[in-house]
């Protein structure tokens, strides 16, 4: 199984995009076990259900029939139950495709606006006793991901005072020690010799 793990403003999007563009690959992005009751907590729309992953398969990769459109809008339970989660792996591999997911490592190490983090990787640890896992970390300058938390509408409150900042410093640097026995991929690297840093991403 692979899983890119990034924290938000990571500028693992754009990277994320690069992955995804290879014809083998369906990349599912930002899942997390409880992201659609994160979001929907906070939000005033039905946008917390892209953040479930059989959604996604549904929009992006057209693993179900329009039926489950109906179904998904009025269930009960609309977060990311590892049982959904593997169904989805299966019709991925069953497509001769790989699949990868791109883990919401936000919710997990720094939390606000969502939730309280656990500074747990909640995804790895779901999934590392069912497959053999092949994982990076996506990493940005601690100084430049903070600038971009601080003018961005969501995060700009709770991250953009000093306090902010505190709390920000300590989930940076506990995504770091949880994530440093894996390659790291680095935006920086990635904006000035993007070719080889997404080779070098697919190798690990």
């Amino acid at each position: 199984l692979r899983i890119i793990h990034c924290p938000a403003r990571s500028g693992a999007t754009i990277m994320s995009k690069a992955i995804a563009v290879h014809e083998g690959v369906e990349l599912y992005s930002e899942i997390h076990a409880k992201g659609p009751e994160s979001v929907r907590r906070v939000g005033t729309d039905n946008s917390f259900l892209l953040f479930n992953i059989k959604v996604q398969a549904f929009s992006w990769f057209e693993h179900y029939d329009d039926s489950f459109q109906d179904r998904v809008w009025t269930a009960d339970n609309i977060n990311n139950a590892v049982e959904d989660i593997e169904e989805i792996i299966r019709l991925t591999t069953a497509r001769g495709k790989v699949p990868v997911l791109r883990d919401w490592s936000h919710l997990d190490f720094f939390g606000a606006p969502f939730c309280t983090p656990s500074h747990r990787p909640t995804l790895r640890e779901d999934f590392q006793d069912r497959y053999d896992i092949a994982s990076v970390s996506f990493t940005r300058h601690p100084l430049a991901m903070w600038l971009s938390f601080k003018i961005n509408a969501m995060l700009g409150p709770p991250y953009g005072s000093l306090e902010g900042y505190r709390q920000y410093l300590d989930g940076y640097s506990r995504y770091a020690a949880c994530f440093a026995d894996i390659p790291q991929v680095k935006y920086e690297d990635f904006m000035t010799a993007r070719d080889q840093t997404v080779a070098a991403t697919a190798q690990a």
